[in-house]
């Protein structure tokens, strides 16, 4: 790619136009390097040169802060985690003391498992043979709702494949906008997206206005006898000439055509 060229153009492609945006955030230093020593550009399968020798610990010195790394990947969502949540919730608290004392308007939607103490949501879907499957997910409380999301979004997914995720194993009430909004508000996810494809629109045609002012060509063969026809056609009258010839140099078409 000729960078300077595709910078300098005066109406860019949009593919053009939106490349040279994203480029337009860094500072470059062009710098020649001959070929016989351009050799990181396979630096790993290469052969030794400058640095290879030495160990990854002297070529990059670095302190690893696992409070940090923790905090920037999104941690697994443990049953443990999820109940200590909802112990938290008050309003999770509430639907639990309603369901033990079986005073809950939707109890058959809900209930605790017996063993760990969470809170359940049942519903019905149908299979492709229309028969009901019963799917149990855990509630979760509004304290672990971003991070359910972290969670489900961490490979920058889209809305539809990340709400499915959520949805076999988690449930609170407005997940799916709540998808909609976190998904769309990634800014990874907005830059990579790959858009629909739109084809480019047509150009305009131009109209000729007398004989011989637009004309198109075409070769046919190799046939018998001469080998080649070349065709001519007039797009003002729609006049059609042939011509054999022998073969398809410029020098030859060109005499036929003038």
């Amino acid at each position: 790619m000729n960078f300077k060229y595709h910078t300098n153009l005066q109406n860019p492609a949009n593919i053009v136009a939106r490349g040279s945006m994203y480029l337009s955030e860094y500072e470059f230093d062009f710098q020649h390097v001959k070929g016989k020593n351009n050799l990181l550009v396979d630096y790993i399968s290469g052969e030794k040169h400058g640095h290879a020798d030495m160990s990854v610990d002297t070529i990059l010195p670095a302190s690893m802060n696992t409070q940090t790394i923790n905090a920037l990947i999104p941690q697994e969502l443990s049953d443990e985690i999820i109940l200590a949540a909802q112990d938290a919730d008050d309003d999770i608290q509430k639907i639990k003391s309603s369901l033990q004392e079986g005073k809950h308007k939707n109890k058959e939607k809900y209930f605790i498992i017996d063993n760990s103490g969470l809170l359940m949501r049942i519903s019905f879907q149908q299979n492709y043979l229309k028969e009901d499957i019963c799917h149990k997910t855990i509630v979760i409380p509004h304290s672990l709702k971003k991070p359910a999301l972290q969670q489900a979004h961490l490979s920058h997914l889209g809305i539809d494949k990340t709400y499915f995720i959520l949805k076999e194993r988690f449930f609170w009430d407005g997940m799916y906008s709540h998808t909609v909004n976190y998904v769309t508000s990634c800014i990874s996810y907005c830059q990579y997206k790959r858009k629909p494809y739109q084809k480019q629109a047509y150009g305009q045609t131009p109209i000729p206005t007398k004989p011989s002012e637009f004309i198109s060509i075409d070769i046919v063969g190799p046939v018998r006898s001469n080998n080649y026809v070349l065709t001519v056609l007039d797009y003002f009258s729609k006049h059609a000439e042939l011509f054999p010839i022998t073969n398809i140099q410029v020098p030859t078409i060109s005499r036929k055509i003038i």
